[in-house]
């Protein structure tokens, strides 16, 4: 399968290739001169103007510096996070490949400067590593590239099916695919939409799920008789969060202090900071506070109670950063932390 790293969120395989690690970001289609600059600072919004006392070579000074270095260290935050969702999608063997300059250092900014300065930091980390050959400058004659020819096999190759689990074996789980994977974006999207102005008002205003699960979907590749498929099942799924008494209460306005999509700077490893990112979080009645992760993952066949306990111990680790993080930030308040599965309208809570 050919995927975008963003497109692999969720799923995993054997074996991994990542290609172009070399390349420079792209910096997308800013204008020169923004009227304002603006980031998002603990709980608040930090706004500065611009231009404001620039130096004579027109770099940013004062305030818009302050927030333009917020906002490049929020990009290679979320450059590091993409690049370990990435390396996280292979259970065995992972490939790394990109190019360096002719002086062996990779582009400044490009996913392989995080994994070493030059080529000599980058084979100390990974003393695997293959033959690191610059490119060529500009202006030479690159060598011409010739494809690879292809080689018919002298005989099918064989494949012998796995034998069936002996009876009283554990149950199997199916992991999402490709398409039940867009399935879940496209619930997620949904749910954080939902959430932001309150399900009550959503059904007031009479607003429609069509519009944004088409958009989702369609942006993860589905297409023709693929996407209406999908359809049906993300509006069914969404039928069932909406009408239970759980999907109900995580998606209500009416709670205290709610968030969706909620992000806390945190202290993350080598002292750097990092940013962590909750799907909702919102304070009930009793004035607990409730931080809860969706989840994508579906149940297909065996046993669903262990299926669920499983989810949850392995995404523990991730609910327990959670819960730390907001302790930090809310010391006297108590905080839970809990899984939901919206194509299952299924809940499981982290012990407290």
């Amino acid at each position: 399968e050919v995927l975008t790293m963003h497109g692999a969120k969720g799923l995993e395989w054997d074996a991994v290739l990542l290609f172009g690690l070399g390349r420079a970001p792209r910096k997308g289609q800013r204008d020169g001169q923004p009227k304002l600059r603006m980031a998002r600072v603990g709980g608040g919004v930090l706004i500065a103007p611009p231009r404001f006392r620039r130096s004579e070579k027109g770099e940013p000074g004062g305030w818009e510096a302050l927030v333009k270095t917020i906002e490049n260290e929020r990009e290679r935050q979320e450059a590091l996070r993409l690049l370990y969702v990435a390396c996280t999608r292979a259970k065995k063997r992972l490939h790394l490949v990109g190019s360096v300059s002719e002086e062996e250092k990779p582009a400044g900014g490009s996913l392989l400067a995080f994994l070493g300065d030059d080529a000599d930091g980058i084979r100390e980390r990974f003393p695997r590593v293959g033959k690191i050959t610059p490119v060529a400058k500009k202006g030479e004659e690159e060598a011409e590239h010739v494809a690879p020819q292809l080689v018919r096999v002298a005989a099918p190759v064989s494949h012998t099916p796995p034998e069936a689990p002996p009876v009283g074996a554990p149950p199997v789980f199916g992991w999402a695919g490709v398409e039940a994977h867009a399935l879940g974006e496209a619930l997620h999207r949904l749910l954080e939409e939902v959430a932001r102005i309150g399900l009550e008002r959503w059904e007031e205003e009479g607003r429609k799920p069509e519009p944004i699960l088409h958009r989702a979907l369609a942006q993860a590749g589905a297409a023709g008789e693929a996407l209406e498929k999908l359809m049906e099942q993300a509006l069914a799924g969404w039928e069932k969060v909406r009408t239970s008494k759980r999907g109900r209460w995580l998606l209500s306005g009416k709670h205290e202090d709610a968030h969706a999509e909620w992000e806390l700077v945190v202290q993350g490893p080598g002292g750097m900071p990092a940013v962590i990112r909750m799907d909702r979080s919102f304070v009930d009645e009793e004035g607990t506070r409730w931080v809860v992760d969706y989840k994508a993952s579906f149940h297909e066949g065996g046993d669903l109670e262990r299926f669920l306990e499983e989810e949850l111990y392995r995404y523990r680790p991730q609910l327990e950063r959670y819960v730390q993080a907001v302790k930090t930030l809310e010391p006297h308040r108590p905080v839970r932390a809990a899984l939901y599965f919206p194509l299952m309208d299924a809940w499981q809570v982290l012990d407290a």
